[in-house]
């Protein structure tokens, strides 16, 4: 009986011990999900099991006998399950993260070219303004000269004005960027659709590993044994220690592990062209990408043309010192400056649009 009250300790403490192991705590409820899941699956899969097994044997010469069992069994195959399981729990809460982090790159994409273009608009805005307050200034020592009119004064501060309007504006239109988007200013496309491909590639071969543990098994059996005659009570006292080692390997297993393996690419196609996949986000990404940068070209040529104009008025001009033609001089000068801050606003925002093009893999 001694014995038998050791083995149920040791039962006791083995199951307690599994089942004291708790997922660690993540982010999202997700993780906290697959994670506990997995915990639950791993305490069953790393306990062994209790066994108790009465066993009748009769013959006419050594009439009825009982033989006894009480013990613990354990199918090494299934610890190897158990390791398994914790890593798909971790690979599965890695790819919903990483799945989260691509749709809001995949979200965010033109948001953040627009936020990156503003700023580099904001800049324009405040060389232009740097510009004209300079302007100011020597047209309004000019004016006390008497060699400028009050109406030259008046369109210099007009246009400073106007374009200090235009950095509020500006500015407004960041701020609606930063609070509706958090964008990770050092995602990369790219690496986030590689780390997703090879996620999934080692999610696959997790689980064809589960799958191939069923191929084989060496189970383990130890504990006390006993064998009395059928009148005798059923009872452990005075039995043997008893322990077993049974091994199993299933035959088909090697044809069986090679279609697991072949199977891979095909999840792999599966996954790729999955409806709703990362490649089909890509893709209405890419579209919205190629028509936003095909509008902004448009623009950028209608104002390269207007440069273009003001450029050759300029040179036309040069001929002329009246006032009407230094007014006008000066009017063609405010338009080059206004034009010059959407101008390279859009050049700097159909650059990132290429670059993104680029790493999309539209062209």
């Amino acid at each position: 009986m001694k014995k038998t009250a050791l083995l149920i300790c040791i039962i006791a403490a083995y199951i307690s011990n599994a089942a004291a192991q708790e997922p660690n705590k993540e982010k999202g409820d997700f993780c906290r999900y697959v994670k506990t899941k997995s915990a639950a699956e791993q305490v069953t899969l790393n306990s062994p099991n209790v066994v108790f097994d009465i066993t009748t044997d009769g013959s006419e010469s050594a009439g009825t006998k009982n033989t006894v069992f009480l013990g613990l069994s354990k199918n090494l195959a299934d610890l190897n399950k158990a390791k398994y399981t914790h890593r798909l729990a971790d690979t599965e809460c890695q790819l919903y993260e990483l799945n989260d982090s691509i749709k809001d790159v995949l979200g965010l994409s033109l948001q953040s070219i627009e936020k990156g273009s503003l700023n580099f608009k904001k800049q324009e805005i405040q060389r232009t303004m740097q510009a004209l307050q300079k302007h100011f200034n020597v047209t309004s020592a000019k004016f006390k000269a008497q060699n400028a009119t009050l109406v030259d004064v008046y369109d210099v501060q007009s246009l400073i004005k106007r374009v200090s309007i235009l950095g509020l504006e500006n500015d407004l239109e960041i701020e609606k960027i930063q609070q509706n988007a958090s964008w990770p200013e050092d995602a990369s496309l790219n690496v986030l659709i590689k780390n997703l491909a090879q996620l999934e590639s080692d999610k696959y071969d997790i689980l064809n590993q589960i799958q191939k543990q069923g191929n084989w098994s060496l189970s383990l059996q130890a504990g006390v044994k006993k064998t009395a005659n059928n009148s005798d009570a059923i009872s452990l006292s005075g039995g043997r220690f008893y322990g077993a080692l049974t091994a199993s390997y299933n035959l088909g297993s090697a044809k069986s592990s090679q279609l697991l393996d072949e199977s891979k690419d095909y999840y792999m196609l599966w996954k790729g062209e999955d409806n709703n996949g990362y490649f089909k986000q890509l893709g209405y990404l890419s579209n919205e990408v190629m028509k936003t940068r095909e509008i902004e070209e448009k623009k950028l040529a209608i104002l390269n043309k207007d440069a273009q104009n003001s450029d050759n008025l300029e040179a036309i001009l040069k001929n002329f010192d009246s006032s009407e033609a230094e007014n006008f001089k000066l009017k063609v000068l405010y338009n080059k400056l206004m034009n010059n801050i959407d101008r390279e606003y859009l050049k700097f925002k159909i650059q990132r649009l290429n670059e993104l093009v680029k790493e999309i893999g539209v062209e």
